[in-house]
């Protein structure tokens, strides 16, 4: 799966620019819709760069190269504080207080790429964690998109702000 660039409608019956990092994934769950639509959930298996697209066809179809993590030994100290930073932002917005049932037993990209995918982001959001070279800087990424969203006005919502 690769995410089509801003501006994709002007040419979605052709072939829009796409982003260069994709997701490969397997099909976990499949739901046909009345309409012959499909609503389709896929568990990601690896991140691709694409590097170049067979013009031809009725389907797009790319030659890719796998787009492994960065190495994050030595850095566990600093995975455990931001994956406390993302889990704090997470309770309060959550209004709870405790963090133990949330994530207990699960594993840090368990926990920080499962949000990424689970959680109700725009899809440049999720764009941008996926271009993150490793764990690490997707869970900072993450902590830093999540407490940025807890502190926006919601549209229509003006209260004492000055114009």
């Amino acid at each position: 799966m690769v995410l089509l660039r801003p501006g994709y409608g002007r040419d979605y019956d052709g072939r829009p620019p796409v982003f260069e990092i994709g997701c490969a994934g397997r099909i976990v769950r499949s739901q046909r819709l009345d309409d012959g639509r499909f609503n389709i959930l896929l568990e990601g298996i690896c991140r691709f760069r694409v590097l170049d697209e067979d013009p031809g066809g009725p389907y797009r179809l790319a030659r890719v190269e796998p787009v492994p993590e960065a190495a994050g030994e030595g850095r566990e100290a600093v995975l455990a504080a931001q994956r406390k930073r993302l889990l704090a932002t997470l309770i309060k917005g959550l209004a709870r207080t405790t963090e133990e049932p949330l994530a207990a037993g699960v594993s840090d990209a368990e926990l920080v790429n499962g949000l990424a995918q689970g959680l109700d982001l725009e899809p440049l959001e999720r764009q941008a964690l996926l271009e993150c070279t490793d764990l690490l800087a997707r869970c900072a990424a993450l902590a830093d998109l999540l407490e940025m969203k807890a502190h926006q006005v919601p549209a229509g919502a003006h209260g004492g702000a000055m114009h």
